[in-house]
């Protein structure tokens, strides 16, 4: 029986507003490099994936330059799915441009996600985020409206690790008094999510808003939170 329901933040809860390919489209667009964002939204998710498998695998460290070259790498796996090709020396200065728009940038919960956790909190379910941001989650999630709905937010800070170590998922299981076989975890990201949870004896669903894994089958994959709902019934 699912007691508890942990779900991811970015991309799982909410977005960025204005989003990361408007960001990005823009930033380009002023170095005369027109990609509209919907030809940047694909690459964009995937080159998320290299970013958090990098960071997952230990590959990422802290020394300056090392973290300079991932963010040209990421920056050139945007550009190879969106068809584009830029220069290294213009690449940089796009970079430069796209860390300063990021300052201006919000979150914006996707629009099934309230109207969701209510139906869940109605049915009793202990509900939480388990996220890899080390910023202040619990601020945030009151701004958002969400403190209503959420009874644990756990982080890097709670945990001591970034998913998709097991211990930052069973440090949420003994938040929520709960065992694995009890609770679910949702997310976006396969690797870090769905293979994290799972390998924490928890239940995981796939978070597929953008079709980016139509191939998976060896876990429940959706592309909304309404369909949570249909999954749990």
């Amino acid at each position: 029986m699912i007691r508890a329901i942990f779900f991811d933040w970015f991309n799982t809860l909410a977005r960025f507003q204005p989003s990361r390919a408007e960001i990005h489209s823009r930033a380009f667009k002023e170095y005369g490099i027109e990609l509209a964002p919907e030809k940047l939204t694909e690459g964009l998710l995937l080159a998320d994936n290299y970013w958090f498998e990098a960071k997952a695998k230990g590959k990422f460290k802290q020394d300056p330059q090392d973290q300079l070259a991932f963010r040209i790498r990421y920056e050139e796996k945007v550009l190879s799915v969106a068809g584009a090709s830029v220069p290294q020396a213009t690449l940089m200065k796009v970079m430069e441009r796209i860390q300063e728009l990021y300052k201006g940038v919000s979150f914006i919960l996707f629009d099934d996600v309230l109207i969701t956790l209510q139906a869940l909190k109605e049915r009793d379910y202990t509900l939480g985020i388990i996220t890899n941001l080390e910023q202040d989650m619990n601020a945030l999630s009151q701004q958002m409206g969400l403190s209503s709905f959420i009874s644990l937010i756990i982080t890097p800070k709670e945990a001591g690790v970034n998913k998709p170590s097991p211990l930052i998922f069973t440090t949420a299981l003994q938040h929520a008094r709960v065992k694995p076989r009890e609770a679910i975890h949702i997310g976006d990201q396969y690797k870090i999510d769905t293979l994290g949870a799972h390998r924490a004896g928890l239940n995981a669903i796939l978070m597929d808003r953008f079709n980016i894994y139509p191939g998976i089958t060896d876990f429940p994959r959706i592309t909304s939170m309404t369909q949570l709902i249909t999954h749990l019934n």
